[in-house]
């Protein structure tokens, strides 16, 4: 009998799932922002063995890396720490590689965009600063080209940090136990939708 009422729950996030219903809500709910700055980050999801199967062909967010098998969330927050966009890929990819598909079609214009050193790539600082924002990303140690940063600001960016920590809170975020990735995305829009609506 509970697998019964499992399976209609599911069946039922599926359908929401394909029809596009939970990131139409979360894109709802996201759109009063405050976006006086705009923070960028990612964190790394433990895949379950469940979750490792599928077509060899298929291509999905999944990377071996030296703690196992692990998907990326990206994620952009506003200036009150509420989640704006996602993106996923495979564990063992760089996070400058994503940043700016992550930031195409966002209205950045005013917007003081704070990110990690990681971030500190001289397309992404270029791609900002052509959307009419500026950028708060401290330079690498071994940067050739250093540039200021408001350190005072840059403090700021904890809050997708405590994001990420929220989102957490819901084990099938904390663990990828799904095989797709839109499954799993479906399940991140979710988690975030219920901490929009807290």
């Amino acid at each position: 009998m509970l697998w019964q009422v499992q399976y209609r729950v599911y069946d039922r996030v599926a359908k929401w799932r394909d029809k596009g219903i939970l990131e139409t809500l979360f894109q709802a709910l996201s759109q009063d922002a405050d976006r006086e700055t705009i923070s960028i980050d990612s964190t790394s999801i433990k895949v379950h063995q469940s979750a490792n199967g599928g077509q060899k062909k298929e291509d999905k967010a999944v990377g071996r890396s030296r703690s196992g098998l692990n998907t990326k969330i990206h994620t952009l927050v506003d200036a009150l720490g509420n989640p704006l966009r996602f993106l996923l890929s495979p564990g063992n990819d760089h996070d400058a590689v994503h940043a700016v598909n992550l930031l195409k079609g966002m209205d950045l214009s005013g917007s003081m965009v704070l990110g990690g050193k990681a971030y500190g790539t001289k397309n992404i600082r270029n791609y900002i600063i052509s959307m009419d924002a500026g950028y708060v990303i401290p330079p690498k140690s071994n940067a050739i080209e250093l540039w200021p940063t408001a350190f005072d600001l840059y403090k700021e960016r904890h809050l997708v940090e405590c994001f990420f920590q929220k989102l957490k809170w819901c084990r099938r975020i904390f663990m990828r136990y799904d095989k797709l990735d839109k499954s799993f995305l479906a399940f991140v829009y979710l988690g975030a939708i219920l901490l929009l609506l807290k």
